[in-house]
C-alpha cells in the first residue's frame, strides 16, 4: 500500500511538472522557430536568388530546421525557464528546512523532487522539439509560398529531397540530453543552497546560465559528432 501509494505520488508529480513545462512553454516553442525560420527562409533566398540559387535555399533552410532550430530553440527556452524554476523551488526548500523534514519523514528528496523533475523533461522536450521542428517547416513554407512562389507539394518534396525521416530524427534523438542536462542543473543548484534566502537567487542564476551554456556545447558536439562518424574513416 505505501509503495503504490508513493508510485501514485511520483506519477502525480510527473504530471505536474510535464503540465508546467510543457504546457507553459509550448506557445514559445512554436513560435520562436516559426519567426527564425521565416527570417532565414527570407534570407537565404534573397541572397542564394541572386546567385540563381533560389531554390537550394529551402532545401538548406529545412534541413537546418530539422537538425538544428526546431529542437534547439525550444531546449534554449526550457533552460531559461525549467532550470530556474527548478533552482528556485528545491532551493526554497532547502531554506525552509522542508527537506530536512522529508528525510525526517522516510520520504527520499531525490525520488521526490529530482526524478519527477528528470522523467518530465526527457518527456516534454522531444514533444516539444517536435513542435519546433513542425511549426519551422511552417515559417519556411510561408516564407517560400510568398517569395519564391512554391506551391504545397513544390515544398514538400524540396524537404523530403533534403531530408529524410531520419534527419528528423536525428534532430529529435538529441533532445532527451538536452532534458537530463537542464533538469540535473538545476536541480544540483537548488540542492547545492545551503545559506540564506539570498543565495536562492544565486542558485538560480547559475542555474540558467550553466543550463544554457551546456545545452548549446551539447549541441555543438553531437553536430560534430554525427558529421565525422556520417564522413566516416
Amino acid at each position: 500500500s505505501m509503495y503504490r501509494r508513493s508510485h501514485r505520488l511520483r506519477l502525480g508529480a510527473v504530471l505536474f511538472q510535464l503540465q508546467q513545462i510543457w504546457l507553459k512553454a509550448l506557445p514559445l516553442a512554436a513560435l520562436a522557430p516559426f519567426l527564425i525560420a521565416l527570417a532565414t527562409t527570407y534570407v537565404g533566398a534573397a541572397q542564394l536568388g541572386q546567385l540563381g540559387a533560389g531554390n537550394i535555399a529551402v532545401q538548406a533552410i529545412a534541413l537546418a530546421i530539422l537538425w538544428e532550430i526546431g529542437v534547439l530553440l525550444p531546449a534554449i527556452l526550457v533552460a531559461g525557464r525549467s532550470a530556474s524554476a527548478f533552482a528556485g523551488e528545491i532551493g526554497a526548500m532547502k531554506v525552509g528546512e522542508e527537506i530536512n523534514s522529508m528525510f525526517v519523514a522516510g520520504l527520499d528528496p531525490m525520488v521526490t523532487l529530482v526524478i519527477p523533475r528528470v522523467v518530465a523533461l526527457l518527456i516534454a522536450l522531444p514533444l516539444l522539439g517536435i513542435v519546433g521542428q513542425i511549426s519551422g517547416l511552417a515559417g519556411c513554407f510561408l516564407m517560400a509560398w510568398a517569395h519564391l512562389g512554391l506551391s504545397p507539394s513544390e515544398y514538400m518534396e524540396r524537404v523530403e529531397s533534403a531530408a529524410s525521416i531520419n534527419v528528423f530524427l536525428v534532430g529529435l534523438l538529441k533532445t532527451p540530453f538536452f532534458g537530463l542536462i537542464i533538469a540535473f542543473v538545476g536541480c544540483f543548484e537548488g540542492m547545492k543552497v545551503s545559506g540564506p534566502a539570498i543565495e536562492v537567487g544565486e542558485r538560480t542564476t547559475r542555474a540558467v546560465v550553466q543550463a544554457l551554456f551546456l545545452v548549446i556545447l551539447f549541441d555543438a558536439l553531437y553536430s560534430v559528432a554525427f558529421w565525422m562518424a556520417l564522413q566516416g574513416p
